[in-house]
């Protein structure tokens, strides 16, 4: 794993910690606040922390969404590259042999193709 991976899933660990730490506050305060004080200071705010637990998983979605979505578009322009850099590179004519006739056909099974042809 290199240091730039590291870093987001560094980064992606503090963000759901600062989540379910947060849910956790909040959720103790209102069970310890239920029993404490019998219900008269007693606020149901359990939710807003299960809220913010949400949003920060949402937001490590998306970021993990939009992350595999840009790491996705710089590989098939690299393909794209490589492809372009592969077709220029096949011979441009057939060989001219007095009473022979050469023909070839080239089809990549994908993208790109890794075999390669001269004369």
């Amino acid at each position: 794993m290199d240091k730039v991976s590291r870093r987001r899933l560094n980064k992606d660990i503090r963000i759901l910690r600062v989540g379910f730490i947060v849910y956790a506050v909040f959720a103790l305060h209102a069970n310890l606040s239920y029993y404490v004080f019998s219900g008269i200071l007693a606020q149901d705010i359990e939710p807003v922390g299960l809220l913010i637990l949400f949003c920060c998983l949402g937001y490590l979605v998306a970021r993990r969404f939009f992350q595999n979505q840009t790491d996705l578009i710089t590989i098939e322009h690299e393909l794209e590259t490589a492809r372009q850099i592969q077709s220029f590179i096949l011979p441009r004519e057939m060989a001219k042999i007095k009473g022979l006739e050469i023909a070839a056909r080239y089809v990549p099974m994908a993208t790109m193709a890794g075999d390669f042809y001269d004369f």
